[in-house]
């Protein structure tokens, strides 16, 4: 809550700087624009009204939850909350420094990756975009695009539909643990025990071929929960690899409370951890192979993550 019981939203504003960003290099660069506003793809933030980034990042951390520094979609959404419409925005573009009056919006801020599930390649590779998908949906594609070269799977999106499951029995031949979880034991305080572990893929009494081609699972810091929970299941096939930058950490189920004066707020009410029983919670799950995309990148208008995917698959590693 903020001052006179607002909600920290309103205490920071109810206008918002209509961009999408990404930290590169310990700087916070603006990656979408989703309306004029004066700011452009690759500025590299300085300042917000009176507040230097660095001063914006420590203020919004003392108040908004996140799973680990560097990311948190409550974070990403509120960071550039604004008290009016209109203020100065000091940016580094194209290596010179300059003062941009921006223009805030009301409107929802969004950090989907909109581009559609589709054949690349001339038809060898398949992209699935996991936010857009329908349900029933992967089914088809898998019947479509069985022959393929690879398939990139694209977990920056929280999944629309289930692919943790419907996915993994396509591709891996026979069950297998891909997480587990701990609960508390209510008869005594402070003492966890771990329940039956997850398990995916194809079940045993089917024969069934699996997918023969190259899968690259695409996360970065906005892949969180059920996508994390997809990750950890696909990756367990054997033709698969996890390109990105490590997940968001917040996996596991809600348990909301309150607490006096009417706050509402939630915990996870299960601990998750990998098959090796390593925590997954406020660490992320990490890539096989890190990629953050670049500056040029962005001004480009390119999708560095799907352009080493196709590397990836083409080149066969």
């Amino acid at each position: 809550m903020g001052k006179n019981r607002e909600v920290i939203t309103d205490y920071y504003g109810t206008y918002r700087l209509p961009v999408n960003f990404i930290e590169i290099n310990d700087q916070i660069v603006i990656s979408k624009v989703i309306r004029k506003c004066g700011l452009e793809v690759g500025d590299i933030i300085l300042t917000v009204g009176d507040k230097s980034i660095d001063e914006l990042l420590d203020d919004r951390r003392k108040y908004i939850s996140q799973s680990r520094e560097d990311t948190a979609s409550l974070f990403f959404l509120d960071l550039f909350r604004i008290e009016q419409k209109n203020t100065d925005v000091t940016v580094v573009r194209r290596g010179n420094t300059m003062n941009i009056s921006s223009v805030g919006s009301q409107e929802d801020i969004s950090f989907m990756i909109d581009t559609k599930s589709q054949e690349l390649e001339n038809g060898e590779i398949y992209y699935i975009n996991a936010g857009l998908l329908k349900y029933g949906e992967i089914d088809k594609i898998m019947k479509k695009w069985w022959n393929t070269k690879g398939l990139i799977v694209d977990l920056r999106n929280y999944p629309s539909s289930s692919l943790t499951y419907e996915l993994a029995k396509y591709l891996i031949p026979s069950e297998k643990i891909f997480a587990t979880a701990s609960a508390p034991n209510r008869a005594i305080p402070g003492e966890f025990y771990y329940i039956e572990p997850m398990i995916s893929g194809k079940p045993q009494e089917t024969n069934d071929e699996v997918y023969k081609g190259k899968v690259v699972i695409l996360i970065n810091e906005h892949t969180a929960s059920q996508g994390e929970f997809a990750t950890m299941s696909l990756r367990n096939a054997d033709n698969s690899i996890v390109l990105g930058r490590p997940s968001a950490g917040p996996d596991g189920d809600i348990r909301i409370f309150m607490l006096p004066g009417k706050i509402k707020t939630a915990i996870s009410g299960f601990g998750v951890f990998d098959p090796e029983k390593k925590p997954t919670q406020r660490v992320g799950l990490q890539p096989d192979i890190r990629l953050d995309p670049t500056i040029e990148g962005l001004m480009e208008g390119r999708d560095e993550y799907i352009e080493r995917a196709v590397e990836l698959i083409i080149d066969g590693i």
